[in-house]
């Protein structure tokens, strides 16, 4: 990627603690529900859960 790291007066910056703590909270809340669908999926019959995770 071209953008990262970002350069600021010559020196390097990358995210801090707070932007990726906040960035992992957003992953969670978008991949449990999704993990839970296939988890569901799953029970009923297989081939549910591989068509759920292929799409």
């Amino acid at each position: 990627m071209e953008f990262l790291p970002i350069e600021k007066d010559g020196l390097k910056v990358y995210a801090g603690f707070w932007q990726r703590f906040g960035a992992g909270i957003i992953d969670a809340i978008v991949l449990i529900p999704v993990a839970y669908i296939l988890y569901y999926l799953e029970g009923l019959s297989i081939a549910a859960a591989i068509l759920a995770a292929v799409i």
